[in-house]
């Protein structure tokens, strides 16, 4: 994405998140979480034809998975490869199917679309404490376990979360996070955080394998 990072302008699409900040099940039903810093869309993504398919997944991504076949309409024979297509193409190699519609949630930080390039600066400014509270509240207090799965960048950007609102402040840092490698950075009776690399990065079938291994187990 190019060009100044900020609220995405689409009304439309900010109605969506206002309803539903999430992707997929709602993370306070779900057992794998997938952390992410924003949802970042095309600043004319309303004017695509493809649009229908994106907006048919924000407001039902389980009934999407269902329907399609696909966790993501980025894995549609009609996307072509453009922004997210890398992620979401490692992602499928997990070979997760429908049945795990109802178990996988896609979370960001930001409960908010946005455009552009991400922005450290402006990211924080847009950072909304209350719903960063919301996602704490649900990993550390939950009726059953929940495993999540966050990248090294995302990691660094809870720690900025940690030192300016105080926020996550019980989530310890991991100094052996390796590219490729898995990492358990936090576990109790409630919650297992594992590390991974990200799927826009280049990652190795053996990774993918571990992650595989930690959502099946």
């Amino acid at each position: 994405m190019s060009g100044k990072y900020s609220k995405h302008p689409s009304a439309e699409l900010n109605k969506i998140f206002s309803e539903r900040p999430y992707q997929g099940q709602n993370p306070e039903k779900a057992d794998f979480i997938f952390l992410g810093l924003d949802a970042n869309f095309a600043p004319g993504i309303e004017t695509n034809n493809f649009y229908p398919y994106i907006k048919e997944y924000l407001s039902d991504g389980i009934g999407f998975w269902k329907k399609h076949n696909v966790h993501h309409p980025f894995r549609l024979p009609q996307y072509p490869n453009g922004d997210g297509s890398v992620y979401h193409r490692n992602f499928a190699k997990l070979n997760l199917t429908s049945a795990f519609s109802e178990k996988v949630s896609f979370v960001e930080l930001l409960d908010v679309p946005t455009v552009g390039k991400t922005n450290r600066k402006e990211f924080l400014e847009l950072l909304n404490p209350g719903y960063i509270r919301y996602l704490e509240n649900i990993l550390l207090n939950n009726n059953r376990k929940k495993t999540l799965f966050i990248s090294k960048s995302v990691l660094k950007y809870l720690e900025s979360i940690k030192a300016s609102h105080n926020l996550f402040a019980w989530l310890p840092s991991a100094p052996s996070f390796r590219l490729n490698n898995i990492c358990l950075i936090f576990e109790n009776e409630s919650l297992r955080i594992y590390g991974v690399t990200h799927f826009s990065a280049t990652i190795s079938n053996q990774h993918l394998k571990q992650i595989q291994e930690a959502i099946k187990a």
